[in-house]
């Protein structure tokens, strides 16, 4: 009987920001020398024949003469990307004997693509293949070094970093299901405070710890608060700003050129609290699987803020494409999605953010596939009042028609101001005030009294729906049936409001909206109730809708 030569690896493909176990298997069999790889792979998989041949020559083994065919499976799904390389070249290896695994081995994950010399190259969205491979019970992984921070974020993940083919076989080879194995320390010589010193293939390198990257990040974070402290006058729209921050509200900035509209947003990251773990480990496989995170790069826990371009499409604010990739929608998941120049965005852009807007997801059907991409973002929008940009301006220099403004405010579509929780009027600074907007001596402790109010306001909506046994939400994500009851609003309060919105021609999203922010306001003056006085506030930042 013929001697079966046969190998297999499980290694892991990327659907949107979901890993997909794959396992890749090689069969070797007599005949002229051929290679095939059969699984729907897109053109990179099957350029990988080429990579892979190279990389087991250059690394010192011997390519199996014969007919040699490699399987994706399962077969009925498309497989992308570089990512297979190194798994198919370990299961070639073991089809061809060179390479000798244990029966009683436990399963092994496999990521990485291969350079023409061997060399074990970073890929996008290790982390979400990482999470993908726990959640079927694989802990053990071979991973790009360059990758092993963002692998070591997945807890329970026991990731091996690798530099080169040679190294990954030789992993491969040892059995690493025992941590203590006197191989694995040679491996994993020691972990301190500075970094990880890994020995792989008589390679010594040192990974960055995640105190270093979050170093970077809080400076970035100083930043910010230092611009922020430096905003003269304003006081209104910072009050607005801090709100909008506290209760995840969305804004609307409005006011003449040059008056700070795009300054205030660039500063509000810096009053948001630090993401949990949780939240950070969804953001960083949100843009390590788009290939925004760089080498060596552990969890992200800045909240992410993006600013397109007036130009941009709805493709790059919602996502999609052939292969799913997220949009500007996704990417500013539990960050800051500021769109300045609100009335230069195409409607149909502008109109794209409704559903993610109301339900924190976008939904993407094409034709070959259906997703879901987490959205919960917090909508900034900076415009000018009029195509001049004096409207508000109380020297009357406006010499725009109500035509003109009515045409110029009317490219924001109604359903989707009706969505903004505040508008925020904005004007230029008075002449006594141009002079502390260049001051030198700026000092951050205001930016952080205000960063400390919104933790303080985002803890108690947190406790509030832990008493009520709900779960934890900001107050702008509270939907309309629990308001009364988690907010617990007197029906004096709830008649007060509807007669307030009534009069104001506000709709019921503008009615419930402004129970929000008036919980918001609440929360800030540590106040158990809301009272009159706080929906009169939340009443001023929509009384400029309704003159329009």
């Amino acid at each position: 009987m013929q001697e079966v030569k046969y190998g297999r690896v499980i290694s892991c493909a990327l659907n949107g920001i979901n890993g997909i176990l794959i396992e890749i298997e090689v069969s070797l069999l007599a005949g002229m020398p051929h290679f095939e790889i059969v699984g729907l792979g897109d053109c990179a998989v099957r350029e990988s024949r080429n990579r892979v041949y190279a990389a087991i020559k250059n690394s010192g083994y011997n390519f199996p003469q014969g007919r040699l065919t490699a399987s994706y499976a399962p077969a009925w799904l498309k497989k992308e990307g570089t990512g297979f390389d190194l798994a198919l070249a370990l299961a070639i290896l073991i089809a061809s004997r060179q390479l000798k695994i244990g029966p009683d081995k436990q399963p092994v994950c496999v990521i990485g693509e291969l350079s023409l010399t061997g060399e074990v190259k970073p890929l996008p969205g290790v982390i979400c293949r990482v999470g993908a491979c726990v959640s079927k019970g694989i802990e053990q992984m071979i991973v790009p070094a360059q990758n092993y921070n963002e692998a070591a974020g997945i807890s329970s993940s026991k990731p091996y970093p690798v530099r080169s083919l040679r190294a990954a076989a030789a992993i491969l080879a040892r059995n690493i299901d025992q941590r203590e194995d006197t191989a694995n320390k040679m491996l994993l010589d020691h972990s301190k405070d500075t970094g990880h010193t890994i020995i792989c293939n008589n390679h010594f390198y040192q990974h960055t710890s995640s105190k270093s990257v979050n170093a970077a990040e809080d400076h970035v974070y100083e930043d910010a608060l230092l611009q922020f402290s430096s905003i003269a006058g304003q006081q209104r729209a910072l009050r607005g700003l801090i709100l909008s921050a506290a209760g995840w509200h969305h804004s609307l900035m409005l006011g003449s050129p040059g008056c700070g509209k795009t300054t205030l947003a660039r500063c509000l990251p810096a009053l948001l609290p630090d993401m949990e773990t949780d939240e950070a480990r969804e953001v960083t496989m949100i843009r390590s699987s788009a290939g925004l995170t760089g080498e060596n790069d552990s969890l992200i826990k800045k909240r992410p803020f993006e600013a397109p371009h007036h130009t941009a499409s709805r493709g790059a604010m919602i996502g999609g494409g052939n292969s799913p990739y997220p949009g500007l929608c996704t990417l500013a998941h539990q960050g800051i999605l500021f769109l300045d120049e609100l009335t230069h965005f195409a409607s149909d852009v502008l109109d794209s953010l409704r559903q993610p807007l109301e339900q924190g997801v976008v939904n993407i059907s094409r034709f070959n596939y259906r997703i879901s991409w987490p959205a919960d973002f917090l909508l900034v929008g900076a415009a000018n009042p009029c195509q001049c940009g004096n409207l508000l301006e109380p020297d009357g220099k406006c010499r725009c028609s109500s035509e003109s403004v009515s045409r110029h405010l009317n490219r924001i579509s109604g359903p989707l101001l009706d969505r903004m929780d505040l508008t925020i009027e904005m004007t230029r600074l008075k002449t006594d005030e141009l002079p502390n907007s260049v001051s030198r001596q700026l000092s951050i402790e205001p930016a952080l009294i205000a960063r400390q109010a919104v933790a303080n306001c985002w803890q108690r909506q947190r406790e509030r729906c832990l008493e009520h046994g709900v779960e934890p939400v900001h107050n702008g994500r509270v939907s309309g049936r629990d308001i009364a009851d988690l907010f617990e609003i007197s029906q004096e309060i709830l008649q007060y409001t509807a007669n307030a919105s009534d009069l104001l021609n506000l709709s019921a999203r503008g009615y419930i909206k402004a129970l929000k922010l008036a919980r918001t306001i609440a929360d800030l003056e540590n106040d158990e109730l809301i009272k009159q006085e706080h929906i009169n506030e939340a009443l001023q930042y929509r009384l400029y809708r309704s003159r329009q």
